[in-house]
C-alpha cells in the first residue's frame, strides 16, 4: 500500500461518522482506566471544541496515576506530552493532542482496514 496519507483531524472530524468513531474511541479508552466519558454532542458548538471542552472537564477529574495511565494507554508519545507540559497553556495542549492521537488511531484503523 503506499504511504499513509496526510491526516487533518479538523476535515476528518467534520465527518460524522468518522467523529462518532472518535468518540467511542475516546469513550473506549477512558472506560479502560474506569472513568466514564459522557458526551453530547451540541450543535452550538464545533465539534473540535465541544469534544476538547469534555476530555478537559473528564482529565480534571482524574488522579496523577490515572492521567499517567490514560497518557500510556493512548499512546500519547512522551515527547508531546514534555514539550506540551513546557508552554504556558500547557493544559489546552495537552487536551488538543489527546483529540488528535484519538482521532489519529481511528484515522489508521480506517485507513488500513481498506
Amino acid at each position: 500500500m503506499g504511504t499513509t496519507p496526510i491526516f487533518e483531524p479538523l476535515n476528518e472530524l467534520k465527518n460524522l461518522s468518522f467523529a462518532a468513531l472518535t468518540i467511542a474511541q475516546i469513550t473506549k479508552d477512558f472506560a479502560r482506566i474506569s472513568v466514564d466519558f459522557n458526551f453530547e454532542k451540541d450543535k452550538k458548538i464545533e465539534l473540535k471544541n465541544q469534544l476538547i471542552a469534555e476530555v478537559e472537564k473528564t482529565i480534571s477529574n482524574l488522579t496523577s496515576i490515572e492521567l499517567q495511565q490514560f497518557i500510556y494507554l493512548i499512546d500519547l508519545k512522551e515527547t508531546d506530552f514534555h514539550s506540551a507540559s513546557h508552554h504556558e497553556n500547557f493544559l489546552n495542549i495537552l487536551y488538543e493532542k489527546i483529540l488528535y492521537r484519538e482521532a489519529y488511531k481511528v484515522f489508521l484503523r480506517k485507513y488500513y482496514s481498506l
